[in-house]
């Protein structure tokens, strides 16, 4: 990244296996602010959006502290993500939000285990949303709120830009409606709702799908040509009877839709996308096109938004129940995914 560029002043902390995700999702969890606890005459200049980064190495913390080869090694204040996780990982300081959190993405009920919580850092990507400290728990800066939020929400949107997960855990309500308020600065960001509620931490979840800004037309027409070389997939009869648009266009449209989307190299189903409804446009698929079979359809559209398997649990009945609500969306699918008038 250029770094004359660079938004954020904290480095996210990025588990060693985050490209594995956490349950075959990159996640990142987003929490608040870092808390200054000292009294020195240098507080309020790491409180300061625009003072913090003078203060990098000049923190009495870790004026002293030794130079490492490693840049993430370093004992700095930009480094304060890293610090933490791995001071809470290797049971160096209690951190109750940390530790409920832990407990509800693991279900777990007992007491953590050095090893668990390792385990799931280790997959999964940790910032906070504000760019310098909080003299207080109360979140209290000395920059106003508005200069603050704008400050963050550019610095969040690059850090998702760069990490590019597929889930978002947001830690309380105060976050979450700052993000909401800005959430046309995040293209491709979506609120999703909790799969089970959490009952000590605020928590919110988003859907992240990259794909839906950067790709083109061409590139699903070079996607479809690396599985299927020096052919066409055509129209039915009957697609040619609906006027039906081209594979290519349908794909995009269901990118752009949110429904699937490119992630390494494959198309998949976007982790928030309905299953009937998927499964009513991979239907219809194999109505209007001339596949020969499902498992070409399963060469294309290669995992299912759970667990990476293949996409056969979706292959539900094509036509909605026969009701207003699903006729209505139905048709809307057809109209917006397909092109039928």
């Amino acid at each position: 990244m250029d770094t004359d560029n660079k938004k954020y002043f904290f480095e996210p902390r990025v588990g060693i296996n985050y490209n594995d995700g956490f349950k075959d999702l990159r996640t990142l969890v987003l929490g608040a602010y870092h808390i200054c606890s000292r009294n020195c005459c240098y507080k309020n200049r790491c409180c300061n959006i625009d003072l913090v980064a003078d203060m990098d190495y000049k923190c009495p913390d870790y004026s002293n502290a030794p130079r490492y080869d490693t840049p993430e090694d370093e004992l700095c204040l930009h480094n304060s993500n890293i610090i933490e996780i791995t001071s809470y990982c290797d049971d160096n300081t209690q951190y109750p939000t940390y530790t409920a959190f832990t407990r509800y993405m693991l279900e777990c009920k007992t007491a953590l285990t050095s090893e668990q919580k390792n385990d799931f850092w280790d997959n999964v990507a940790f910032c906070n949303f504000y760019q310098c400290f909080s003299s207080s728990d109360i979140m209290c800066f000395e920059n106003d709120a508005d200069t603050m939020n704008k400050n963050a929400v550019e610095a969040l949107r690059q850090i998702i830009d760069t990490l590019n997960p597929q889930v978002v855990y947001v830690w309380t309500k105060e976050l979450s409606d700052v993000i909401d308020s800005n959430i046309d600065d995040f293209p491709g960001l979506k609120k999703e709702s909790l799969p089970r509620e959490h009952s000590t931490i605020e928590l919110y979840m988003y859907s992240y799908n990259h794909s839906i800004n950067t790709v083109t037309l061409k590139d699903v027409q070079q996607y479809l040509q690396q599985y299927f070389p020096n052919r066409d997939i055509t129209l039915t009869k009957e697609g040619v009877q609906k006027k039906v648009l081209p594979l290519e266009k349908v794909i995009l449209r269901a990118i752009k839709r949110n429904t699937f989307m490119f992630d390494n190299g494959q198309l998949i189903v976007s982790a928030n996308s309905k299953e009937l409804e998927v499964g009513y446009i991979l239907s219809s698929m194999r109505l209007y096109y001339t596949f020969n079979n499902w498992k070409e359809i399963e060469l294309i559209i290669t995992k299912d938004k759970k667990d990476g398997g293949r996409i056969k649990n979706l292959r539900q009945t094509r036509r909605y129940h026969n009701n207003n609500t699903n006729t209505k969306e139905a048709k809307e699918l057809d109209k917006n995914i397909f092109g039928i008038k």
